[in-house]
């Protein structure tokens, strides 16, 4: 770009990342990914047109909003909530998971090496299914 965009440096200064902000809408374009912030998709769902929309709040996320995905990965950690407490996952007043999130060092190394990322690294994970 013949570093036309050195203009937006200053403009993007004045702001910071939130890492695991308490909602993310996720739709996906031409160009796909499969995960986004905390939330993740297995490789062969991460298609143009899906759609999650999810956010928590204290001990429970709620997916408020999902088009064509079937199977949802939603990562946490404690700067989300408190991993030693029970967690809920609903959607449409339906609960998919209640219990403790499972810690696992497989976890981190997966979230770590995804991105590379340590704002965007994850030590528990729970796989919901939704309809």
């Amino acid at each position: 770009m013949n570093l036309e965009d050195k203009v937006a440096l200053p403009w993007m200064a004045k702001f910071s990342r939130n890492p695991v902000p308490s909602r993310v809408v996720w739709k996906q374009a031409s160009t796909t990914h499969d995960r986004f912030y905390w939330l993740a998709v297995p490789p062969d769902e991460a298609k143009p047109g899906t759609l999650v929309d999810a956010k928590f709040d204290k001990q429970t996320i709620e997916i408020m909003s999902v088009e064509k995905v079937t199977k949802l990965l939603i990562r946490l950690d404690n700067r989300m909530l408190d991993l030693e407490k029970p967690v809920k996952v609903t959607h449409k007043g339906r609960v998919l998971f209640e219990g403790v999130a499972p810690r696992t060092a497989g976890t981190l190394v997966k979230t770590l090496a995804g991105r590379g990322d340590p704002k965007l690294v994850f030590d528990a994970e729970v796989i919901v299914m939704l309809p």
